[in-house]
């Protein structure tokens, strides 16, 4: 999944889920469908919770074109590494389920790639990242 993170100013982050490629979906079921949930969190307590719309999965990569801003008015610039940023990938194949997810963090919560776009984050104030969807 490609990820954009950009830190307009002090009070938003835009997550912006750009693009999604080699899900392993059952192509002949014309009822598939996704969306994706995002979450924001001060450490791990839930802040505020958005979720994109609907998306047919009729392939196994689609393109996304919904931006998403989340509020961190609250957070001092020296305080930005208690955020935490979920994102899930819900999909009705037979059952509503959750297929994978992501975390994008500060390495005092997380490690991987998700450490890797925020520190990105932090020195450029934007920057977009393939990541691979973590099974629950």
């Amino acid at each position: 999944m490609l990820v954009r993170l950009q830190k307009t100013n002090d009070h938003t982050i835009t997550v912006d889920i750009q693009r999604i490629k080699g899900l392993k979906i059952d192509q002949k079921n014309a009822n598939a469908n996704g969306f994706f949930q995002i979450i924001l969190l001060d450490r791990h307590r839930p802040l505020s919770t958005y979720q994109t719309k609907s998306y047919r999965l009729n392939s196994s990569a689609f393109a996304l074109d919904e931006p998403i801003d989340l509020n961190i008015l609250a957070f001092h610039p020296n305080n930005f590494d208690r955020i935490m940023i979920m994102i899930y990938f819900y999909a009705n194949l037979r059952e509503h389920q959750c297929l994978g997810r992501i975390k994008l963090s500060s390495i005092d919560f997380i490690s991987g790639t998700g450490t890797i776009q925020w520190q990105q984050l932090k020195d450029r104030q934007e920057f977009s990242m393939w990541h691979r969807l973590n099974k629950q």
